[in-house]
Order: structure tokens, then C-alpha cells, then sequence
């Protein structure tokens, strides 16, 4: 079960984000998430600065539960790409799998390998692919 999917609709972000990390994961059952993470396109995220400021430290904008950034460099150069091409599940846009693996493989903190284990149990009990 994914939370705080309802501050997240409120937001009414459109089709100019997708959610990452833990909220992918969780919406497919993998594991729970604390928090939800968004990535916007530069034009929502300006808006999104006006009205809620930025974190300075972190270079995003929190909003309750959610901490919405507006690229994802290093680890992906084409932030949009992500935004585009998303999984629609609920209603809502969500990080694929493949884009979560190869940033995950990448960062290698041991809260991601752990994920990846979970992601590949949830690949072979489900029959997807990446």
C-alpha cells in the first residue's frame, strides 16, 4: 500500500511528474514507503518554488511528505525522459522499474541493494521484466 498519495493529488501536478524510489516500490507491493519523492519538469517545479520555498540543503521543495525535485543528475541527464516515460498504476505516474534498478545499482548505499534484492524477488514472483 503506497501513502500520502493524497497530498500528492492535491498538488495537481498534471502528466509533469513521475514518482521515484520508495513510492515506485511500493505501489507494486514490494516494500512500504515513508515518503514520496517527485520529479517535475523546470516550469511545474518554478511554481511549485513560489508557493512552498526550497530547501536549500537539499535543493528540493518539501511539501508534508512529499520532496519534489526538478532533475535527477547525475544520475539520469534527461529528467524528462523519466516524466515521459512512466508507469500509469492508479491513476498516477510512476518511476519504472528499469530507471529504478540503474539508479539504484549505481547509488549501492546498502538501503539499495537491499531494494534490488526486493525488486529481483518481485520480478521472479510476478514473471515481469524490468
Amino acid at each position: 500500500m503506497i501513502r500520502f498519495l493524497d497530498e500528492l493529488k492535491k498538488l495537481n501536478l498534471g502528466d509533469s511528474y513521475v514518482i521515484l524510489g520508495s513510492g515506485a516500490l511500493a505501489v507494486r507491493g514490494i516494500r512500504e514507503n515513508k515518503d514520496l519523492d517527485v520529479l517535475v519538469d523546470k516550469n511545474t517545479f518554478g511554481k511549485l518554488k513560489k508557493k512552498f520555498g526550497l530547501n536549500e540543503k537539499k535543493n528540493c521543495i518539501e511539501i508534508g511528505n512529499i520532496e519534489v525535485w526538478d532533475n535527477f543528475k547525475p544520475w539520469f541527464e534527461d529528467s524528462n525522459l523519466l516524466i515521459k516515460d512512466c508507469d500509469v498504476i492508479k491513476g498516477f505516474r510512476f518511476m519504472k522499474l528499469k530507471y529504478l534498478i540503474s539508479w539504484k545499482e549505481r547509488l549501492r548505499r546498502e538501503k539499495d541493494l537491499e531494494d534490488l534484492k526486493l525488486v529481483e524477488k518481485y520480478l521472479k514472483r510476478t514473471n515481469s521484466i524490468k
